[in-house]
């Protein structure tokens, strides 16, 4: 026969594994759901950024040329033809 005071006892084993449990399952749904926010705030601020970009006037201007990529991605000078104009007077 069980005594009374180790009835007490398993009673409050299982109410703290209870209590663990559900303060366990409470921070696992807090952490997913700040993962949650976090990662479609970082999707709406990229789309943002991009829709920003793609309606610049610099960007729709360079759309309606006839050669968009020239004017978006213009090709660097090679190094060597960086010349000034007053070394050629002697």
């Amino acid at each position: 026969m069980l005594s009374e005071r180790s009835v007490v006892g398993q009673m409050f084993l299982l109410q703290v594994a209870v209590l663990l449990l559900l303060a366990a399952d409470a921070t696992t749904v807090l952490v997913l759901d700040a993962m949650r926010d976090s990662r479609h705030e970082a999707a709406q601020r990229s789309l943002a950024v991009a829709e920003s970009v793609a309606n610049s006037p610099g960007i729709l201007k360079a759309l309606a040329s006839p050669d968009p990529t020239a004017a978006l991605q213009p090709r660097p000078k090679p190094p060597g033809n960086a010349r000034t104009s007053t070394s050629s007077s002697s």
